[in-house]
């Protein structure tokens, strides 16, 4: 059996986000904007994708960051109640059922779909400091 080829190119969609209070970007957002700025190494970051359903494919890899910036303002919230809960339920998969249905308070959940993001983005090391 052979492995699936990854695509060549993916693209994807962030809201950015910072704290409300500190405005401190969101520190997974902040490396990718970094990186779409930088040349030679500093402009690839680790990745890894998987399917969003649970089962086993998962892929890993470096990737070349482009940031475009979609205009609006930094303090308009662009992610509502319906679209963060979109967010966590596509980086959490199945977990995220299980954890409604386990009666997981709404922080511990964010919690858990933030960290998901930093490991993406970043590594599991860092990811267990979020």
């Amino acid at each position: 059996m052979s492995t699936p080829t990854p695509p060549a190119e993916t693209k994807t969609a962030l809201a950015h986000r910072c704290h409300p209070e500190t405005r401190v970007s969101n520190a997974a957002q902040e490396r990718l904007r970094l990186a779409s700025d930088s040349f030679g190494a500093a402009s690839r970051v680790h990745v890894r994708y998987f399917d969003r359903e649970g089962r086993d494919e998962a892929h890993e890899g470096f990737a070349l960051v482009t940031w475009e910036p979609d205009g609006g303002d930094v303090n308009t919230e662009l992610l509502g109640d319906a679209g963060e809960e979109a967010l966590h339920r596509e980086l959490l998969g199945t977990a995220y059922d299980t954890m409604r249905a386990d009666n997981v308070h709404f922080p511990a959940l964010k919690a858990a779909a933030q960290t998901v993001m930093t490991w993406i983005t970043h590594d599991r090391a860092t990811a267990e400091r979020v």
